[in-house]
């Protein structure tokens, strides 16, 4: 994330960032609230189903773009590692 907040702020970008909030069905008064009192919140909010395992993590930024942005965050190859697809298919991953 230090890498992003640098280029994002090299760049003269606003942003935000924070953890998806994943509501239920019967949570979507909440959901509609927490978004009332803060727009922004929209991009932070998504239903519980399917998509709770993700704990997605999301980088609003809050500058106009005409379409698309890319942000350049330079080498990540000291953070990055590339693995064959049967390592990965057949490995246990604990969380």
């Amino acid at each position: 994330m230090t890498r992003v907040s640098s280029a994002l702020a090299a760049e003269q970008y606003k942003y935000r960032t924070g953890f998806v909030t994943y509501y239920k069905d019967n949570e979507q008064i909440a959901r509609f609230a927490d978004i009332a009192n803060n727009r922004k919140h929209i991009a932070f909010t998504k239903d519980y189903e399917p998509f709770f395992i993700q704990q997605e993590f999301r980088i609003l930024v809050e500058n106009e773009v005409e379409d698309h942005y890319s942000l350049s965050i330079g080498d990540i190859s000291d953070i990055t590692h590339i693995s064959p697809i049967d390592e990965v298919l057949n490995s246990e991953y604990e969380i």
